[in-house]
């Protein structure tokens, strides 16, 4: 199988890795396209969690292509997302304001300073922010009365567990402009420019997808 292998600190090889077998009650997963995620940056940079070499990519989705024994052999062909939290242990990012709407709920989870303080601008009188991307060191930089006044709560989280179901059924139905958050595609082989992009910050990329 191909894979991006994460071989050193900052460095991406695309390989070719042996084809992984599902063991007793595991199914394998041919991926069909991953997001790049800010964590998989502090990943690739080199950290504590994981050593080298390593494959980085956990915003994956894709289908059931081979069940190990014990399992329902009628999961083959099944698509299927993500869960990257144990159940013992859904994003939009918002860079800029949105025409002077104002909502009211809002998931903030893109890890920037600057999106989470325009969270609050974006969210309507008593309405609810979730926090849910990684600001590494940064500190919270907002005016407290302005959560007072107009009775904002704001909620953090860093899990997902138990969350998928209504994620998945948010995204089948068709009613929430999801594709909007995917601002670029591109094929696996071009992982570097994927990299690139989202590492620039630019306004106007929210989401990158490899597409394999």
């Amino acid at each position: 199988m191909r894979a991006i292998v994460n071989t050193g600190p900052g460095r991406l090889v695309l390989q070719e890795w042996p084809t992984p077998q599902p063991g007793a009650g595991q199914v394998r997963i041919q991926t069909g396209a991953c997001a790049i995620c800010a964590t998989d940056l502090k990943m690739i940079g080199g950290w504590e969690r994981t050593s080298f070499p390593a494959i980085p990519g956990h915003e994956w989705a894709g289908m059931v292509d081979a069940v190990g024994t014990g399992v329902d052999p009628g999961l083959v062909g099944r698509r299927c997302v993500a869960e990257n939290v144990l159940a013992d242990g859904g994003e939009v990012g918002f860079e800029r304001q949105a025409c002077g709407r104002q909502f009211p709920n809002v998931i903030e989870a893109s890890g920037s300073p600057a999106a989470a303080r325009a969270s609050l601008d974006l969210v309507a009188a008593r309405g609810r922010v979730l926090v849910v991307g990684d600001y590494d060191e940064a500190r919270a930089d907002f005016a407290w009365n302005h959560l007072l006044h107009q009775e904002i709560e704001l909620i953090g989280s860093c899990a997902s567990a138990g969350a998928w179901p209504e994620a998945v059924r948010l995204a089948v139905e068709g009613e929430l402009p999801l594709a909007r958050l995917v601002t670029h595609h591109f094929p696996a082989e071009q992982f570097a420019m994927g990299i690139r992009l989202v590492r620039s910050h630019q306004s106007d990329v929210i989401k990158v997808v490899l597409e394999w």
